[in-house]
C-alpha cells in the first residue's frame, strides 16, 4: 500500500509510532441489550469473531486485495490472545472489549466492552525517550455514530456498527497530525468496510467466519491462504487495519 495523505512527509520513526496506536478489529459476534438510559447497548465482543481459521479478504480503493486471518490461539503476555498472519496479537472478551498488543508498549484497549449510539471511547498515551523526555502524545477516540445497513462486495449487512475513529498525534515541538476515518462492524462477521477521510477505502469481498461464508473469492484475487502462510508486517497497511485499523483496532 502506498503512503499518501497524512502519511506523506512523515519520517519512518514517526509513522511507526503512529501505527502503534492504530486500532482495527477484523471479526466480532453480536448481542445487544437495553441500557438504563433507554438506548440499545451493543456488546463489542459480539462483533468480533476471533477464532483460528477465520479469514477475511478485502479490496482497497486501488483495487488491491489483502487477506487477513487468525493462525493461533494462545496465552500472550498474560491475556487470552489470538495471533494473526503477521504475528500481531489481539484479545477480545465480553468483560473488557477489544485489545491489541504492540511491541514496546504492551496491551492497549481499542474499544470498550459495550457501546451505544453516541458513546465515545478515549485513550491517551505518551511516548518518551530513554531519558524520560516526551517524544509524542497520542489521543485515540472511537465514537459509535450509528447502526445502519451497509452494502459491500461480500453482500449487504444489516445493523452494522458505524464507528468513527480519530487519532491525534502531537510531537514535543507542538506539531499535531490528525487521522480520521470510519469503519463498519457487522454482527458475526467483523469489519466489513473502512473509509478514511483522506480518500482511502477498504471493503470486504469474501469472508469465512465460524463456519459461514460471505461473498465469493474473485478470479483475480490471491488464492485463499492456509494457516501456515505468513506475511511480513507492513506499517502503512497495518495502520489501516488497526483503524480496524487500523490493523487491530
Amino acid at each position: 500500500m502506498k503512503r499518501r495523505g497524512v502519511w506523506k512527509g512523515f519520517n519512518v520513526l514517526f509513522a511507526l509510532l503512529l501505527v502503534i496506536t492504530s486500532l482495527i478489529l477484523t471479526g466480532c459476534f453480536g448481542s445487544e441489550e437495553e441500557s438504563s438510559s433507554g438506548g440499545t447497548t451493543y456488546t463489542i465482543a459480539d462483533y468480533c469473531p476471533v477464532a483460528v481459521g477465520n479469514m477475511w479478504l478485502y479490496q482497497d480503493e486501488e483495487g488491491n486485495y489483502d487477506w487477513y486471518y487468525y493462525v493461533a490461539h494462545e496465552t500472550y503476555e498474560g491475556k487470552d490472545a489470538y495471533k494473526d498472519e503477521e504475528g500481531h496479537y489481539c484479545h477480545v472478551s465480553f468483560a473488557d472489549g477489544f485489545w491489541d498488543y504492540n511491541d514496546g508498549i504492551g496491551w492497549q484497549q481499542s474499544l470498550p466492552a459495550q457501546m451505544k449510539v453516541g458513546d465515545s471511547f478515549f485513550r491517551t498515551e505518551k511516548i518518551t525517550d530513554e531519558s524520560g523526555n516526551e517524544i509524542v502524545t497520542f489521543k485515540h477516540t472511537a465514537t459509535l455514530e450509528a447502526v445502519e445497513d451497509v452494502t459491500v462486495q461480500a453482500g449487504t449487512f444489516s445493523d452494522a456498527l458505524k464507528i468513527k475513529i480519530k487519532l491525534e498525534s502531537t510531537l514535543a515541538s507542538g506539531e499535531t497530525y490528525t487521522v480520521t476515518g470510519t469503519m463498519w462492524l457487522a454482527e458475526g462477521v467483523g469489519r466489513v468496510k473502512w473509509e478514511g477521510d483522506d480518500g482511502t477505502m477498504e471493503e470486504l469481498v469474501y469472508a469465512s467466519v465460524n463456519g459461514k461464508t460471505y461473498g465469493e473469492i474473485p478470479a483475480d484475487a490471491p488464492a485463499q491462504p492456509t494457516l501456515k502462510t505468513s506475511k511480513k508486517r507492513n506499517p502503512s497497511k497495518n495502520f489501516k487495519k488497526k483503524f480496524w485499523f487500523l490493523k487491530h483496532f
